[in-house]
């Protein structure tokens, strides 16, 4: 058995326990040389640990015992063993079935005989703590937000539109109301009178409803997709929002993926208006992608799509965006380039002394039931979705999604439910968390 990648030194190790075996307490020292000998003869604490993966169940009593051995022989002090896949066949120690527990009492059993300390991942896979027990309520979160605005005056009672949805769930947090930006009153969806994806009628309303449970499917194949808007007359603006996902769940973009928007006159000559690379997102997390330009004016906006997605929203205002809005709120990061400045422009300022909180006013179903007054207002309803996030190089044996980390008390169930309520063989893994070797227990 191989002892694993270097790329998973990087990762994991606030996932795991230790159970220390025979674990040897330092000698006092005896003379004023003993700081000298303990460097020409280190003791067990000061040896070197290794990670030791276990790839996808291929392991053998006897591989381990030559491993273990070996490894006693040039001076490690104990190993960290990982449970991964990486796309390898599916060997006979499936994890936590029979076999896979006597493999690990095995590997206890050579540990204690040789003096190492052995170190457990608490789950299959590249993660902290995740398993097909995080339920996407459990699972990594992120931000999701949908947007409207009134400016009649009139009383409003309706359902505000459910933000970006992953993996069917989603939590309201709060919503809040604040004057209308002079291009949030241009509404994009009356004014459109037709659109295309790569050619063929597309369903506008799919992406200007402001609806993220509504979305419109895109394939691009060898060469970018394009959806194309025609304006009955030319419209202005100077920034594009889009709220794109990937069409996996579990799946981020390509770092180099970016999507591209280009104005035209006459729907045939066609100039550039905006470049928006996708960031790297960490833990997949999908927030809107926007993108500044000069202010313009069109019959006909092209936005050309690189990768597969579920596109959600696409809005043109004549108001600028938040630039880089992902790596400002910390959901990723571009590569090698420094913060873009946001637009100099008082007027497409929000006033925080002018937002104002309706969270009491909509119910559990999202209804909102308010009289705003007279002028044009922005509503905002704030909720958390399910990233989609799920371990990597997990074995066959494992689809999971990973658990978030806000606290040592979430943490200790996942490592509760890994152990003893996932699978059969939690009895028996009682027995070897109780066995005498097994020492101290460190979350």
């Amino acid at each position: 058995m191989g002892l694993g990648r270097r790329e998973f030194l990087a990762g994991a190790a606030a996932g795991s326990f230790a159970v220390t075996l025979s674990w040897p307490e330092m000698s006092e020292a005896a003379s004023d040389d003993a700081l000298l000998e303990q460097f020409r003869s280190p003791g067990p604490d000061a040896r070197p640990h290794t990670w030791w993966h276990w790839m996808n169940g291929n392991v053998t009593a006897e591989g381990i015992t030559l491993d273990l051995e070996a490894l006693a022989r040039v001076g490690v002090g104990g190993v960290h063993m990982f449970d991964v896949g990486c796309g390898i066949p599916q060997g006979p120690a499936k994890t936590l079935s029979a076999e896979w527990v006597k493999m690990i009492r095995h590997a206890a059993d050579e540990c204690g005989r040789l003096g190492l300390t052995l170190v457990l991942h608490n789950c299959p896979g590249w993660s902290s703590s995740g398993g097909p027990w995080i339920t996407p309520d459990r699972g990594m979160q992120q931000l999701v937000w949908s947007e409207i605005t009134v400016d009649d005056g009139a009383p409003i009672d309706r359902v505000l539109p459910r933000p970006f949805t992953r993996l069917d769930h989603y939590r309201d947090a709060m919503v809040i109301v604040y004057p209308a930006l002079p291009g949030d009153r241009a509404a994009v969806r009356g004014q459109i009178v037709r659109a295309t994806l790569n050619g063929a009628s597309a369903d506008v309303r799919l992406v200007t409803d402001g609806d993220g449970s509504t979305a419109l499917d895109v394939k691009p194949g060898d060469s970018p997709s394009q959806i194309v808007v025609e304006f009955a007359t030319p419209y202005r603006a100077r920034s594009m929002l889009l709220q794109a996902s990937p069409t996996e769940d579990n799946a981020n973009f390509s770092p180099s993926a970016a999507f591209t928007l280009e104005a035209s006159d006459d729907g045939r000559t066609w100039r550039r208006l905006a470049h928006a690379p996708v960031p790297t997102w960490r833990v997949h997390t999908t927030p809107p992608i926007v993108a500044n330009f000069a202010e313009t004016a069109a019959r006909f906006y092209r936005v050309s799509v690189p990768a597969a997605c579920r596109l959600s929203e696409l809005r043109l205002s004549t108001d600028p965006r938040v630039a880089d809005l992902g790596a400002k709120g910390g959901w990723g990061r571009y590569a090698n380039i420094g913060e873009t400045p946001d637009a100099s422009d008082p007027g497409a300022t929000i006033d925080p002394a002018q937002v104002i909180d309706l969270s009491r006013f909509m119910d559990a179903d999202g209804r909102l039931r308010w009289t705003p007054p007279k002028g044009a207002w922005t509503i905002l309803r704030f909720g958390h979705t399910a990233t989609g996030a799920r371990n990597v190089q997990k074995t066959v044996a494992e689809k999971q999604a990973e658990q978030k980390n806000v606290a040592a008390a979430l943490s200790a169930v996942g490592f509760s439910l890994t152990w003893q309520a996932v699978s059969q063989s939690d009895v028996r893994f009682r027995e070897l968390q109780a066995d005498p070797l097994a020492g101290e227990v460190a979350a």
